[in-house]
């Protein structure tokens, strides 16, 4: 009978690095997957929401154009009625900044850091 032969040790080592190579190159490339789709969920999101703010805006140009003119005909002066239209921009500025201060901030900061962290 023939003893078994043991296996050569370099063989051995160089078979385990080439696995523990073969695992970081897997690691990495799941790691570049995993940022890349949520990058990708980031940029849809903003990419909507930059078209629907650039929409929103459009409107309420247009609706603050047409409100201006209106109580312009009613002050009998479209100075003043561009002047009260832009003094109510700035009270609705105010109140933002207010409200983002002590309320918003830090709930859209929590919802974008959420955002980024989803598991679905």
């Amino acid at each position: 009978m023939e003893a078994p032969t043991q296996p050569d040790l370099s063989d051995l080592l160089n078979e385990v690095s080439a696995d523990a190579k073969q695992f970081w190159h897997a690691q990495r490339d799941y790691t570049i997957l995993v940022a890349s789709e949520k990058v990708a969920k980031v940029g849809r999101s903003m990419v909507g929401g930059v078209m629907a703010l650039a929409l929103v805006s459009i409107t309420v140009l247009m609706l603050s154009l047409a409100a201006a003119y209106r109580i312009g005909e009613l002050l009998e002066s479209i100075a003043l009625g561009f002047l009260c239209v832009g003094g109510a921009y700035l009270v609705l500025l105010a109140l933002f900044f207010l409200l983002w201060k002590t309320l918003l901030g830090d709930k859209v900061q929590l919802g974008l850091i959420n955002a980024l962290h989803d598991n679905d």
